[in-house]
């Protein structure tokens, strides 16, 4: 079997949840060739999915060293690797301004990336100017040669190491996990341990991962961290292993499938309606609660019927308005969970949801984030 064929077979076994078998298509992969990017991804997939986060985690380091390398990571004076990114928007380019300028205030940009908060200053005016509406548009090859060296490229991360204990003591698991059972959601306020919550909050705050652009656009103001480019670490597998722990009756033993985060803009709309692929999702937040303006709102609605089950993800995902119009139909009853840090919504993936209005106050740190973690496959 060629490798194009042994890539296509793995990814199929990833998507039927048989991960043993993607991680021995993707091994003969790589044994034919070694820097096969979406074999070495699918390798860090599967193995999370598998439940050896040490190796998995070694992986995505890996491959995010081979695709996202800078002159300061992985190690001093490196080279940048992998192609350079050329999309971006006038959201994605305030965001990353944004990050070096809080980056340098906490002492953690190195000396001789100062320099680059100007760099992308000029570019964020030009586009801005060039591109209104939060259009995504393509660099222009003067502006990729001023964002080279750090455009969507690691120049610091965080260890994300892991912590006594992620989950507090604090919340009812059983109550949890007998709402969920009747009505396929639960909030759980105080999910993680004070320690934990820091050091996520440090993770995502700190850390020059956030590459997703395509969301970065119009009206949606919002761009995204994924598990196999930076987002994995040894603190968020934690959190993921202690939730199937907390929750066996949820969780129990269904695989990690997905890890992804999204942070926000202050004013403009989050993610339109949508369904997962997936059978449990555990979506929490990190922002302080004095960084959302208006306490009734800022999180997430949750429709508690599900989407039928032959529709595909992409029929589910591709027509918002057209989800809304059927959990109208089918008499759904919308449950609005209010913004909170520290609060989850463990929830049955296949539930309609949606972000609710945003009003966050100004400043780098106080942007929303959010991470998500996804069990099983529908």
């Amino acid at each position: 079997m060629s490798t194009s064929a042994l890539v296509v077979a793995g990814l199929e076994h990833t998507m039927r949840d048989r991960a043993d078998l993607a991680l021995r298509d993707f091994d003969r992969v790589l044994a034919v060739d070694p820097r096969h990017v979406v074999a070495r991804q699918g390798r860090a997939a599967a193995l999370m999915a598998l439940r050896d986060y040490e190796g998995s985690y070694a992986a995505t380091l890996s491959v995010l060293a081979d695709r996202r390398g800078s002159r300061w990571w992985p190690k001093p004076d490196g080279t940048p690797s992998g192609e350079p990114a050329t999309r971006t928007s006038a959201l994605k380019l305030r965001h990353d301004r944004d990050q070096l300028r809080y980056l340098a205030e906490t002492g953690l940009l190195p000396p001789d990336a100062t320099a680059l908060e100007a760099a992308f200053d000029e570019a964020l005016a030009e586009v801005a100017r060039s591109a209104p509406g939060n259009r995504v548009v393509e660099l222009t090859p003067l502006q990729q040669r001023r964002l080279a060296p750090a455009y969507n490229r690691v120049i610091h991360l965080d260890p994300g190491r892991r912590v006594k204990r992620a989950l507090a003591e604090g919340w009812d698991r059983t109550a949890a996990a007998e709402r969920y059972g009747r009505e396929r959601i639960a909030v759980v306020d105080g999910l993680l341990t004070a320690e934990a919550l820091a050091a996520l909050r440090r993770f995502c705050l700190d850390s020059t991962i956030w590459f997703d652009t395509d969301h970065a656009r119009g009206a949606r103001g919002y761009i995204g961290a994924d598990a196999m480019d930076g987002l994995a670490c040894p603190l968020l597998f934690q959190v993921a292993e202690e939730m199937r722990k907390a929750l066996p009756a949820v969780i129990g033993e269904l695989p990690l499938i997905k890890l992804w985060a999204f942070k926000y803009d202050h004013q403009l709309q989050g993610i339109d309606a949508h369904a997962d692929a997936a059978k449990v999702n555990v979506n929490f937040w990190i922002t302080p609660d004095e960084a959302c303006a208006d306490p009734t709102m800022g999180g997430m609605t949750v429709y508690d019927r599900p989407v039928p089950a032959d529709w595909d993800f992409a029929a589910y995902n591709a027509d918002p308005q057209g989800l809304l119009r059927h959990v109208r139909e089918v008499g759904a009853t919308a449950v609005q969970v209010p913004y909170r840090q520290n609060r989850a919504v463990v929830f049955d993936s296949s539930l309609v949801h949606a972000t609710q209005p945003l009003r966050f106050r100004s400043g780098y740190a106080n942007r929303r984030i959010n991470l998500t973690l996804l069990y099983g496959r529908r």
